[in-house]
Formats: C-alpha cells, structure tokens, sequence
C-alpha cells in the first residue's frame, strides 16, 4: 500500500461512499477542498483508493486566537477519513493520519483538530488524538451521528 497526495475528485467517491452511504458519488464536497494548501489524500493498494483523508486549514473552535482574519490561521482540521469497510483495522487509516498530520505541520500548523464520529473517536485516541469535548449532533442537513471534538497536541499548541 502506497500514500498519495492527489485531487479532490480522487477522494470524494470512498468518502461519500462510506462517510455520507447514499449520496452521489463526486458530490460530497468540503468548502476548502480546492483551496491551494488544502492536502488530500488517498492509500493505493493494487491500484485502487482504499482510504482517503483530507488535511485543511480552518480555525479551531477553542482556539479563537487562531481565527481569520490572520493570513494562515495556524489551524488545520482533518476531514473526510475514510477507509475502505472491508479494509478496516489493517493501518491504512493511521498510515493517511500519519501523512495527513505531516502536511500540515509542512504548512506551519500550530493546532489540529477534528470532529471524530463516536465510532471513530478510539481510532483518534490510538493514534495519539484527545477528546476535548462531549459528544454533540452536528447541525447539518445530512445527520451523521454524534461527534466529539477531537485534537493532536503539538508542542506549545493548548494552553
């Protein structure tokens, strides 16, 4: 299995496929999926996308001091992790978090955080994330379960 940085396009079908099951495949899009220093990721196994991720710069809703309107906001937010079901709990999703994370910090990143579905939020803790708030419902049109706020410490980033 082999991690590459590639397109938008290249991502949205597994992601909607398995974060967003119905929908069309190509349309679940992200604001700041075609912003210039927006990362995305896919793990390539025989020639097929097994898992995606996507790595963007977003201000972190407890760290107001890394809000817009600074030039780089310093806050990166993982979005989209998605790992093919039948291929699940074999590295691939650590693998993309591990090169994920590296994009950001390429980027300067100071905090990085995410919503983790309650499903996921031990896949985060395993790879050295932390919770940093109760589970709460998204208020999007297309409900996705409940999440937690989740983040990877880098040094000096929390007070």
């Amino acid at each position: 299995m082999t991690i590459h940085r590639v397109g938008a396009d290249s991502v949205r079908p597994l992601r909607a496929a398995v974060l967003r099951p119905g929908s069309i495949p190509g349309t679940f899009t992200y604001p700041d999926d075609d912003a210039p220093a927006t990362g995305h990721f896919a793990a390539l196994l025989g020639g097929s996308i097994t898992g995606v991720v996507t790595m963007l710069e977003e201000s972190c809703p407890h760290r107001p001091d890394l809000a817009e309107p600074a030039p780089r906001l310093g806050a990166w937010r993982l979005r989209g992790m998605a790992v093919d079901p039948d291929l699940q709990g074999r590295g691939i999703g650590s693998r993309l978090l591990t090169r994920a994370i590296a994009h950001a910090l390429d980027h300067d990143a100071r905090v990085l955080w995410c919503k983790a579905r309650l499903g996921a939020v031990s896949f985060y803790l395993h790879n050295g994330w932390h919770a940093f708030s109760p589970a709460f419902e998204l208020a999007e049109v297309d409900k996705v379960g409940s999440v937690r706020l989740m983040r990877f410490d880098l040094p000096g980033a929390w007070p």
